[in-house]
């Protein structure tokens, strides 16, 4: 080979490993890739965790896939360098549009708010893999979805260090997907919606908030000494698009929830779905305060300190009075003494054919309606308060409790 060839070789490969180096900076166009792992049910089932058996949902509460498929954006974009500046910058050029958000296996160290746009897949490469590690001195919310829409977030650990506020977050959005997500270590709670519709939170878990929750909703916050109404609630929010004044349709789904300074669950959303959640070593299990039309089943809580399930009010308005609740086929184990607190105004409280577990179980009931089946374990538990009615032969037909109130 003559020197000039030579020469002119080399040049050409010089020029395209700068060419290399230059394209890995840039984020990866083309069409997205679809590199989740996929969840142990098929879609419109639900794992009880527990019997690891897979259950068809009663509902269709929640995210809506097919709305996603048509808004999502097709674009490719990869973080190259795992560093919270990094991600920012990354997010900031994505665009309306959208796309898919690929985050590689490393430890990122969070010292700002991280915002999600809309119409994007955001996703790490696994559980314990990919971990957004908040800063010692951070004490905000770590991920969070605001004024957005069609959103899905999967794949990855975030860690709170015992000072963040939050971990992930939705607020004034539409269309959202929690899935295969370790939320541990938040200084408040872990995930989170607020003035939201079609949520949906799934194969998760989250553990370990120092001061509140492990799963979180609420639109309207009491002021103290004075219970509010729906006119104060209301200002406290504006004409947020794309969300709602209360959180609406949503499912929480197959979750692991445990050691948290307050509850396992605490929502005030109404027209939920909560099933297959293995909820434990919180200090109380579950609360829904101001919401109606709920599908509890096939949960399991024990080992709580206080209670099991509270339903009440924190708002003075009619239009927020908790009612038509169904509880069933849910096991109750350890829940200090109570397995179950409702209050008034709360109506149309159904507990259908639960299993009990402890040696102690009581219910707490304060001028509320609430029914139970005869023929069940529920009808046997004492109660201190307000006697149960029964329940009619038709309500305490289980292959029918979808059907039990009107959405």
């Amino acid at each position: 080979m003559n020197i000039t060839r030579l020469l002119h070789k080399t040049r050409w490969s010089v020029v395209a490993l700068i060419l290399g180096i230059f394209l890995s900076l840039i984020p990866m166009a083309g069409f997205a890739q679809d590199t989740a792992v996929s969840n142990p049910c098929a879609e419109g089932q639900f794992l009880e965790l527990g019997t690891e058996t897979c259950r068809p949902l009663d509902k269709r509460f929640g995210f809506d896939r097919n709305l996603f498929a048509r808004k999502a954006g097709r674009r490719a974009f990869r973080l190259r360098s795992c560093t919270s500046q990094a991600l920012v910058k990354l997010l900031e050029s994505v665009g309306p549009s959208g796309g898919v958000i690929n985050i590689p296996a490393c430890k990122l160290r969070v010292d700002r708010k991280i915002f999600l746009p809309s119409n994007v897949v955001f996703q790490g490469a696994g559980v314990g893999k990919t971990i957004l590690q908040a800063a010692d001195d951070f004490d905000k919310t770590v991920i969070q979805i605001k004024r957005g829409s069609n959103v899905i977030v999967r794949d990855l650990t975030i860690d709170g260090a015992g000072s963040a506020h939050l971990l992930l977050s939705a607020w004034y959005a539409d269309n959202v997907l929690f899935e295969r997500i370790e939320a541990r270590n938040a200084g408040g709670s872990g995930i989170h919606f607020r003035y939201a519709k079609r949520i949906t939170i799934r194969y998760s878990q989250s553990y370990g908030h120092r001061q509140w929750h492990g799963i979180a909703s609420k639109d309207c916050f009491p002021a103290r000494p004075k219970q509010p109404d729906e006119e104060e609630c209301s200002l406290q929010v504006g004409d947020e698009e794309p969300g709602v004044a209360w959180s609406t349709n949503y499912a929480i789904y197959s979750n692991k929830l445990y050691g948290s300074g307050e509850y396992g669950i605490d929502t005030h959303a109404s027209n939920g779905e909560i099933a297959g959640n293995l909820i434990y070593n919180n200090r109380y299990a579950v609360k829904f305060p101001d919401a109606s039309r709920l599908w509890v089943h096939h949960n399991q809580l024990r080992d709580n300190q206080r209670w099991g399930i509270f339903i009440y009010s924190t708002i003075d308005s009619a239009a927020r009075a908790p009612r038509d609740i169904a509880i069933y086929s849910n096991i109750f184990g350890r829940n200090g003494l109570l397995q179950l607190r409702v209050a008034v105004p709360a109506t149309s409280v159904y507990l259908l054919y639960n299993e009990y577990t402890a040696l102690v179980n009581v219910y707490r009931i304060v001028g509320a309606q609430v029914y139970r089946c005869k023929d069940s374990q529920d009808s046997a538990i004492f109660t201190y308060g307000r006697r149960p009615s029964n329940a009619s032969p038709a309500q305490c037909r289980l292959r029918g409790a979808r059907r039990l109130f009107s959405e």
